[in-house]
């Protein structure tokens, strides 16, 4: 498992560095409208995975890399599948607003054409343990 994500969130992360170079302004403003309706979501439930998934498919069309955003949408299906059995089993309220918190930086970086960082974000936030699992920085375990 942790191979898929490490493999996804590196490609999701190379789509964002190259996001904020590629990206054209009305992109930027739909990536911002839809941030508007993340940060509406109070549940890591079926809507918010669908926000994050779209999300994600307009920073791939910002990257304009066809390669890369089919390869990705190509992994969309297991992730979507890791999402519901393993996320949303005692996923808790803070999860959700780590995640705004997370996806609102990364919308400054691709509007700050600072690739360093979206590509720095993307991989922490989709390989790193609380990206995907509830995790306990004091024992290092993962909770279900």
């Amino acid at each position: 498992m942790f191979d898929f994500i490490e493999a996804f969130g590196g490609i999701q992360s190379r789509l964002a560095e190259l996001a904020t170079a590629r990206r054209t302004d009305e992109q930027l403003i739909q990536l911002q409208i839809l941030m508007d309706e993340i940060n509406l979501q109070t549940e890591l439930d079926q809507e918010n995975l669908r926000l994050g998934h779209e999300f994600h498919r307009i920073i791939q069309e910002m990257a304009h890399s066809e390669v890369l955003s089919r390869l990705c949408e190509q992994m969309w299906a297991f992730g979507t599948f890791a999402f519901n059995n393993l996320v949303t089993q005692g996923a808790q309220s803070e999860h959700v607003e780590l995640r705004r918190s997370n996806l609102a930086r990364l919308v400054k970086a691709i509007e700050d054409r600072d690739g360093a960082s979206a590509r720095t974000l993307t991989e922490i936030w989709l390989t790193g343990r609380g990206g995907w699992f509830a995790f306990d920085p004091e024992s290092g375990a993962e909770k279900a």
